[in-house]
């Protein structure tokens, strides 16, 4: 049931996150049990991944088996969702910002729901490549600079650090994608 408490508070958060109010941490659960919750929102984030991964894997990957197309991308979700918040706990350490972090954890885990109506939107403009491609480039942009400003004003850094931590974020998924399509290519 907390966990339900925790989904309703942190989506009136995220509304208010949309409008760049920053009375949007006031709704999130920023305990300990509070941030280990937050990582529910991998399950609910899921179905947007999902959405993008090609519809015929095996004509991208011709090499790969059934398994590595279904392993493979599971798999570095994954790891994507625990190495972001290690990088980040070593930054919050690097800048002095430690005591915060798991709060900020939390905060970046629920985050990830903004995501959901971007990529829903991409998904729903497969037929139109040039639509499609505009709104991955509107969803990313979508994604950092909200990413820059929860950096910004839940850490109250500096806009250098802000950038670093953006840029982190950005250099592990861009890795992630990137191993995934090596992993599947020389399959």
């Amino acid at each position: 049931m907390q966990i339900l408490i925790d989904l309703v508070r942190a989506l009136k958060g995220l509304s208010r996150l949309l409008r760049f109010d920053p009375g949007y941490r006031d709704y999130f659960d920023t305990t300990v049990q509070g941030t280990w919750r937050s990582f529910f929102a991998m399950m609910l984030v899921a179905p947007t991944v999902a959405m993008t991964l090609p519809d015929d894997p095996s004509k991208i990957y011709p090499n790969a088996t059934q398994f590595e197309l279904l392993a493979v991308p599971v798999l570095l979700y994954v790891i994507g969702w625990f190495a972001i918040p290690l990088v980040v706990l070593e930054l919050g350490r690097w800048f002095k910002r430690d005591e915060v972090m798991p709060s900020y954890i939390t905060v970046y885990n629920w985050f990830q729901l903004i995501n959901l109506p971007l990529v829903a939107a991409m998904w729903l403009a497969i037929g139109s490549e040039a639509i499609h491609g505009l709104l991955g480039l509107l969803s990313l942009a979508v994604y950092l600079t909200y990413l820059f400003y929860i950096a910004r004003s839940f850490l109250r850094v500096e806009i250098y650090v802000a950038a670093i931590f953006v840029a982190a974020d950005f250099a592990i998924s861009l890795v992630l994608e990137l191993t995934e399509t090596m992993l599947l290519v020389h399959s």
